[in-house]
């Protein structure tokens, strides 16, 4: 995506809700991200 060390996966999505998941050699981590109106 934005830098090539960086796998960004997208796990879900809906409306209002995106879901990935990040990985950087060995490391892993979640973000869940809220958009919308509130």
């Amino acid at each position: 995506m934005w830098k090539d060390s960086y796998n960004v996966e997208i796990l879900s999505s809906d409306k209002r809700i995106i879901d990935m998941k990040i990985s950087s050699g060995p490391l892993d981590f979640f973000l869940s991200c809220i958009y919308g109106d509130p």
